[in-house]
């Protein structure tokens, strides 16, 4: 049953985070590449030596890392417009992160540990695709389509 609710939630919750994204990428600090739009009790933001509850509203950054326990979920949409949902027991670092379009610089690159996690593309994808990595702890995908979900076993 917790299967099918972490599931059913990281499907749902990519839709509850589209937004217009030129004003959510207008009011980032400096350095901010994405925002919590969604989230449960039980998800933890690690920056640096720094682990704390995350925050509905909060900003993230490039090396990020986030962590949920059995009743953790967070949902990030990113200043690109690509999505990324967490489910419970998963872990995950953001590696990189670029989108500076005028520049022709792209690039967006996640380590998934443990756990489930759903993904949607966002302008990075569609611009250069060859620029999306996704890494578990034995594979790296790149991405051509729209939409991933993963699951990772400890």
């Amino acid at each position: 049953m917790t299967m099918i609710r972490t599931l059913m939630a990281l499907f749902l919750v990519p839709v509850m985070l589209v937004g217009d994204i030129n004003s959510a990428h207008a009011e980032l600090p400096d350095g901010g590449i994405g925002e919590i739009k969604t989230l449960d009790a039980g998800t933890f933001v690690i920056r640096g030596d720094a682990r704390e509850s995350a925050a509905l509203g909060g900003i993230v950054f490039q090396g990020d890392e986030f962590e949920t326990d059995s009743q953790g979920a967070v949902g990030i949409t990113f200043i690109d417009g690509s999505t990324l949902s967490l489910g419970s027991d998963s872990y995950m670092e953001i590696d990189a992160f670029i989108f500076v379009p005028q520049d022709e610089k792209l690039g967006f690159a996640v380590h998934f540990l443990k756990g489930t996690a759903m993904y949607l593309s966002g302008r990075i994808a569609k611009l250069s695709p060859e620029d999306v990595k996704i890494s578990t702890p034995l594979a790296t995908i790149g991405i051509r389509g729209t939409r991933l979900l993963i699951q990772v076993a400890e």
